[in-house]
């Protein structure tokens, strides 16, 4: 579940799309998850910015809680989204800040962010059999 506090009425169609992205980063059953997934339920909402093609929502996790060990990775980007009115998909960074969730980011690879998101399938790694095509330029 997602912090009852991640609910302000500024960009609230972003925040299913943000629970099921930061949900599903954080799926796996180890002990740095764990302590990540303890961060996100106690976690506050402190920002959310539109970038026009994606946006960046900022947490604050409590001091009470603790942080995950050194080593951890300091960012996690293996959820992607296919989202109505994006041809493309849209990517997701969880970024991680002395040892605390900090950040995530979310962005198109080509489109402009629609508004507001109302349809959407999360998946993890984009190499998920269910994965749309992608076309590469060069």
């Amino acid at each position: 579940m997602s912090p009852s506090t991640l609910n302000p009425s500024d960009h609230e169609d972003l925040a299913p799309l943000e629970a099921a992205v930061i949900e599903l980063q954080l799926a796996d059953d180890t002990p740095v998850f764990n302590l990540l997934r303890a961060q996100w339920e106690a976690a506050a909402l402190v920002e959310r910015e539109r970038t026009g093609v994606g946006f960046y929502t900022t947490f604050a996790v409590p001091a009470s809680i603790p942080a995950v060990p050194d080593g951890t990775p300091r960012y996690f980007s293996d959820v992607y989204a296919e989202i109505q009115g994006l041809d493309y998909g849209a990517g997701f960074t969880q970024w991680i800040e002395n040892g605390r969730l900090h950040c995530l980011e979310g962005h198109s690879y080509e489109d402009r962010w629609p508004q507001p998101v109302t349809r959407f399938r999360v998946l993890k790694d984009r190499s998920d059999p269910e994965a749309p095509s992608r076309r590469k330029r060069c």
